[in-house]
């Protein structure tokens, strides 16, 4: 148990967070610049171009929540794409 009354999955520290946190995004970006980018994920129908513009978009969409911008979910796929594709652009 911590201060919030909920069980934790894992016991740690924000400085230990930001620290995973920072390792999974050296690790994803490693994948990433690494692999076919028109290779297909084993068990999507997505290439991995694809899952990598979707992480940044879901990426960036956090950090704005984060940071108390604007944040603005794509409801039909035509407005997601478009989203992604700026995304994508910074």
């Amino acid at each position: 148990m911590n201060d919030t009354d909920y069980l934790a999955l894992v016991e740690t520290t924000r400085d230990e967070l930001r620290d995973r946190i920072g390792q999974a995004r050296v690790r994803f970006d490693r994948l990433v610049r690494t692999a076919d980018p028109n290779a297909r994920v084993p068990g999507l129908d997505w290439t991995v171009q694809q899952v990598a513009a979707h992480m940044l978009s879901v990426a960036h969409r956090y950090q704005a929540v984060a940071e108390g911008r604007d944040f603005r979910r794509a409801i039909i796929r035509a407005s997601w794409t478009k989203s992604t594709g700026q995304s994508l652009m910074r």
